[in-house]
Parts: C-alpha cells; structure tokens; sequence
C-alpha cells in the first residue's frame, strides 16, 4: 500500500464507520428507491387500509409487496405533504453534505502528502 493510499484508508473507514454506527443506532434516515406510484397513490392507498380495505388487496391491485406497503407506511403514515418535503430535502442535504466531508478529508490527505514531501 502506498503511502497516500494508507493515510486515505482511515478517512474511507470513518465514513463507513459512522454509516455502520448510525444503522446500528437505528438513526440512519432509509432511503426508499424510487419506484413508479407519486405520492398521491401512495397516500391512496394507505388511506384505503384505514378505512379498511385488506392490506392483501391492496397489494394485488397496485402490484407491490406487503414489504413495499409497509415500508411506504413507516415513511409515509403521519407525515404531511410539507414534512415530506422537508425530510426530502434534509436527506439531500445530509448526502450532499457527507460527500464533501469525504473529499475534503482526501484533499487533506493529498495536502498533507504535498507537504510532507516537500520537507
């Protein structure tokens, strides 16, 4: 291993290790893939199993899994249109920012690297 692949590995293994600690903390945000229902069929259809309608049923007509139903109403169920939106915005926001964090600590590496050979 190189000397700039070695001091590059712990700022990788930072970020992998806080990813790994918010999971097991459960405070990892979930990010759903996108799939082809908008919002609005997706708040349907959850307001279809409140007023009773088998989850089962629901399920068939749109083509999802019961997984899918149930992850869309721990996401969904209780959140309104502008919470949503936020908390869209916020994991965008939080990716964005985790990003740089990785490539501003490589340009420190780098940096560090630079100066460390010039001495």
């Amino acid at each position: 291993m190189t000397q700039a692949a070695a001091r590059i590995a712990p700022a990788l293994s930072i970020l992998a290790a806080r990813k790994e600690l918010a999971s097991s903390q459960d405070m990892e945000v979930h990010h759903m893939e996108r799939s082809g229902f908008t919002e609005e069929q997706i708040r349907h259809a959850l307001k279809q199993a409140t007023l009773g309608s088998p989850i089962s049923d629901i399920c068939m007509r749109m083509g999802v899994s019961e997984a899918t139903f149930h992850s869309w109403k721990v996401h969904y169920d209780g959140l309104a249109s502008y919470e949503l939106k936020l908390l869209n915005r916020l994991e965008n926001e939080c990716n964005r920012l985790e990003r740089l964090i990785a490539i501003l600590a490589l340009n420190k590496v780098i940096l560090q690297d630079t100066l460390g050979a010039k001495e």
